[in-house]
């Protein structure tokens, strides 16, 4: 009967009372459907906005907001220096506060011609002077390790090993999406990288196969900026230290030679010689003769040096001195390094990039006029001009736009499969664990409500108060008995622990024998009369007709089993007995940086699919199981 008869609901009471509850049913569900639109929303962000909580990212619907996710990748937080630099932000201290987007007209054939005529100068840039963008933020979602696992996987014909015992410096990888490429720029004034199989891998794959819009040319002027602030702090210190002129810290460039003025002369001479990389260094002139009677006074004897250099000259004078340093020998670069620290400075070429860019285009114009006739600039010295980093990344993310919305969409996703497809156990041992409590709950739940029900017991109403008290306690109250009593019985680490605490419930047993009871007990007596056993009775006439509460039950079995953490983690620490709830929450605790949540999110949804996907394909069976037994 309903509580507003049809009379009553034509009344403007009613309609208002009506019209109320359903705002409040629906305000509900908005509280319902909005963290999980948000939890949905995050998994598709990163760094840039996932402090945001939007239901719909900014950057599937603004350019600005997708222009900020591709720089952070493309400079990822190891450079954030560099793309300061670059672009000229006094203001903001990390890529979360990047709002400006560079106001260009890509389209336009000025713009294009700067583009191209960069990207020609790019070939000529030595490699140490480069590194690969879109990589090592994390090796799972980075566009460049993708392409370098890739590659490698070809090499070695997918053979993980193969790759470890040949290539692996020192280490032992599982999976290929555990290998990044290590490609650091040198800060320190002797680094030399390591030489070995996996390094040569990197480069190898850097100038042959990685794309050339992925590789990033490194501006020293923003390490020399960096080591400034760093020993000087603001602009004011640094002009009145310097005793410069700098109208900005942007202002600043390393010159490529000896500046005018002497107090900053006497600086750049020092940090020539104690800071800047001598890897960048270029030697003119012929210096042999110096180098080889460097060497005769430091190691005496021909001998001496060959068994540390691991050469076989026969004198001193067969060595030739290098002009640039020494590729792939650590013993030959000291030397090498310690004679040029002691050579005049008027030896001493430094390569920069800006230099080289501003040499480069005094050899193609020849006249300064020329290139500002040709892009459009009003530049005054060649001096002045700086490479058009802005332009090239505006270029490469105009021209990729559609690429890169897709794969912020799904790298997060990505990231999880790909660990998730490394953790095998955690499947079996998930599976394991849903289908032996399903199989427990079905049995044991079922056949004890089944005696409650046809067993009319003076004692019956206390038992089942007893199943509904299970239900007033939070599982977390009997873990520690339950986990005292499992260590005592040796069950830690097995099936049989996950399994016997929840092999049966309280609310299961109360639902199935409120269902029984509402059975007809004439099908029971013709059953009786045809000489049927109970346990006949029970699997041909009580099971058959109760699919809908036993899906149900069935339903609350699999969500308990499948989604529990904290009782799977508590009684089996060892890896191999992982769950996949103990395998998600152990990898986004690995990941635990500040910029990880987007990573949990995902998984989050990941781990939530199948849940859903019961629920999709049973719901017709489970809504009879809940509303049959109301209408009876």
């Amino acid at each position: 009967m309903p509580l507003i008869s049809p009379v009553e609901a034509k009344a403007t009471k009613y309609k208002f009372a009506i019209l109320l509850l359903y705002f409040v049913l629906v305000i509900g569900a908005i509280t319902m459907i909005y963290p999980f639109g948000i939890m949905l929303a995050s998994s598709i962000t990163s760094e840039p906005d996932y402090q945001e909580y939007r239901l719909i990212p900014r950057y599937l619907y603004k350019d600005g907001a997708l222009y900020k996710k591709y720089v952070t990748d493309a400079y990822n937080r190891r450079y954030w220096q560099q793309f300061r630099y670059k672009y000229r932000v006094e203001k903001i201290t990390s890529f979360l506060n990047f709002e400006k987007m560079p106001q260009f007209d890509a389209h336009t054939r000025q713009f294009q011609e700067l583009v191209n005529t960069w990207k020609e100068f790019r070939k000529t840039v030595p490699e140490i002077m480069t590194i690969a963008a879109f990589s090592d933020v994390s090796k799972l979602t980075s566009f460049s390790d993708i392409q370098y696992q890739k590659w490698l996987r070809a090499i070695y014909h997918d053979d993980i090993q193969a790759f470890n015992t040949h290539a692996a410096y020192n280490r032992q990888f599982k999976i290929w999406e555990h290998i990044s490429i290590k490609d650091n720029f040198p800060h320190g004034h002797k680094y030399i990288p390591p030489f070995h199989q996996e390094r040569k891998h990197w480069l190898d794959f850097k100038a042959n196969i990685l794309d050339p819009d992925k590789i990033q040319v490194f501006s020293y002027g923003a390490v020399f900026l960096e080591d400034l602030e760093r020993k000087f702090g603001t602009l004011d210190s640094i002009n009145e230290v310097l005793k410069t002129k700098f109208k900005s810290v942007y202002d600043i460039q390393f010159p490529t030679h000896a500046p005018t003025n002497p107090t900053f002369r006497k600086f750049w001479e020092d940090y020539l010689v104690k800071d800047f990389p001598v890897r960048f260094l270029e030697i003119a002139g012929e210096h042999s003769s110096a180098y080889q009677k460097f060497l005769k006074a430091r190691f005496k004897n021909i001998q001496l040096y060959n068994r540390l250099a691991r050469t076989n000259y026969s004198r001193f004078e067969d060595i030739r001195f290098p002009l640039q340093y020494p590729g792939e020998n650590d013993f030959e670069f000291n030397n090498w390094s310690d004679f040029v620290d002691r050579m005049d400075l008027g030896f001493k070429r430094v390569l920069t990039v800006e230099g080289e860019y501003q040499r480069y285009l005094m050899s193609r114009f020849g006249t300064v006029e020329k290139f500002n006739q040709a892009f459009g600039k009003q530049y005054e010295t060649f001096e002045a001009i700086s490479p058009p980093w802005q332009e090239v990344d505006f270029d490469y993310f105009v021209k990729n736009k559609k690429m890169l919305k897709t794969e912020y969409l799904l790298r997060n996703y990505r990231a999880v499969m790909v660990y998730l497809s490394t953790q095998a156990y955690a499947f079996k041992n998930t599976i394991i664990l849903v289908l032996l409590t399903l199989i427990g709950q079905m049995t044991v739940s079922s056949m004890a409500a089944f005696a409650l029900s046809r067993y009319r017991l003076s004692y019956t109403h206390k038992i089942m108060l007893f199943c509904i008290a299970t239900m007033a306690f939070p599982g977390e109250v009997s873990m520690i008995p339950n986990f005292l009593l499992l260590k005592e019985l040796d069950l830690l680490n097995t099936f049989a622990a996950l399994v016997l605490p929840g092999l049966t419930s309280g609310m299961g047993i109360f639902y199935l024998k409120g269902y029984f009871d509402s059975l007809p007990s004439e099908l029971y007596e013709a059953g009786m009369i045809d000489g049927a056993s109970e346990m006949r009775m029970f699997v041909q006439i009580t099971l058959p007709l109760s699919k809908p509460i036993l899906a149900v039950t069935a339903l609350g079995a699999f969500n308990g089993a499948y989604g529990s953490f904290l009782w799977a983690y508590l009684i089996c620490q060892k890896q191999e007995m992982w769950t996949m709830m103990v395998a998600v929450q152990q990898w986004t605790g690995w990941n635990s940086d500040i910029f990880s949540q987007p990573f949990v999110m995902a998984a989050l949804v990941i781990a939530g699919v199948p849940t859903l996907l019961v629920f999709i394909f049973c719901q017709r069976t489970i809504m009879r199981g809940i509303i049959i037994p109301t209408m009876k």
